[in-house]
């Protein structure tokens, strides 16, 4: 039996800053939590440090081990700028503009349905769309 592999992107519904931060924290550690591999994909060092300082201080009664990196690392959890799998990940969490060039290379991918802000919603439907154009069944949570 010769299944289709279907590929999803799992899009995390946010409606403010809290529940986007929230929902960020709770990926990375489900991930973390269950030993699996998981890349962040940011649009620049500002983000990257932003996130950085995030997973060190969620949740409050802890951290979570990671690191900024565009080299290959070991680390489970790697934030980049580069779009480059730099620990072997088998999950990216998208908070670019655009999609991930790489799609391929991640059996399971995160992007945000970001309802913040107008201009923040249009990129989120604009992503969709390339998700769908590329054959990704877009699931939301």
């Amino acid at each position: 039996m010769n299944e289709e592999i279907v590929k999803k992107v799992h899009l995390l519904r946010v409606t403010d800053v809290a529940t986007k931060l929230n929902n960020i924290c709770q990926t990375i550690h489900r991930h973390f939590n269950k030993k699996e591999a998981i890349l962040i994909l940011v649009p620049s060092q500002e983000a990257a440090v932003y996130i950085d300082q995030l997973l060190w201080r969620q949740p409050n009664d802890s951290f979570l081990p990671h690191a900024v990196a565009n080299l290959p690392t070991q680390e489970l959890v790697a934030i980049t700028t580069t779009g480059t799998n730099v620990n072997q990940a088998v999950a990216i969490l998208n908070l670019c503009p655009e999609i991930p060039v790489n799609l391929k290379e991640y059996s399971i991918i995160y992007d945000l349905l970001d309802l913040t802000h107008p201009a923040k919603e249009q990129l989120s439907l604009n992503r969709q769309l390339a998700y769908q154009m590329l054959g990704y069944v877009l699931v939301s949570h």
